[in-house]
């Protein structure tokens, strides 16, 4: 509900946003018990499990774009994933907001690694999948989207708020030229109709 009433969504649009948490929730825990119980039976899971990975992580905030490369232990306990966004993004000053994000991809690159394990038992590669090639930690201010811009522009010019907003608009103008579509169409219009044929000079012919 804190949400509807933030972003104003309609009355009961709350219900579809919980519903949509809960079947994910669900769905998560299910996977969970998938690979408790099918973890035993897969050979060298023990070690295939204490294997440092290489984890990418390529975020966009707004016009703040962040790449980094991480290499994970899957079995150190001394840090989470948390710690790990909360002491990048204070080390880096990044804003707040990222501190989620950069913790997601950790867990999500861990779980998707380890039920990729469990799918394929036998697989001699184990290690996860790199996205894309970061050679180092990387920091860097990209342009808006044009796109974006120019929909977000045409949205002050529908609906104004302030008063600059309302002074931008375009006002319409009345056209200074005689000869324009509406004048020579109105002319044409207004133009007296050919008169018709008299009936003396066809009795006549």
């Amino acid at each position: 509900m804190i949400t509807c009433h933030d972003l104003n969504f309609p009355i009961g649009f709350h219900q579809k946003i919980s519903l949509q948490i809960i079947e994910q929730l669900q769905a998560y825990h299910i996977l969970i018990d998938c690979v408790k119980s099918y973890s035993p039976c897969i050979p060298n899971w023990n070690q295939k499990i204490r294997q440092p990975q290489t984890i990418t992580i390529g975020i966009r905030h707004g016009p703040l774009d962040y790449s980094d490369k991480v290499e994970w232990d899957p079995m150190d306990t001394l840090i989470t994933p948390e710690e790990f966004a909360r002491t990048t993004c204070s080390d880096l000053g990044l804003p707040s907001e990222i501190e989620p994000a950069i913790a997601h991809k950790i867990r999500e690159a861990l779980f998707r690694w380890m039920l990729n394990i469990v799918q394929n038992p036998n697989a001699t590669d184990t290690n996860i999948q790199i996205e894309f090639k970061v050679p180092e930690t990387r920091v860097s201010l990209v342009p808006p989207n044009q796109a974006v811009d120019m929909v977000t522009n045409l949205w002050k010019r529908a609906k104004p708020n302030t008063m600059e907003e309302i002074a931008a608009v375009p006002q319409p103008q009345l056209p200074t030229e005689k000869e324009t579509n509406a004048n020579v169409w109105l002319q044409s219009y207004r133009a007296p109709a050919p008169a018709a044929p008299s009936t003396t000079s066809q009795a006549s012919k």
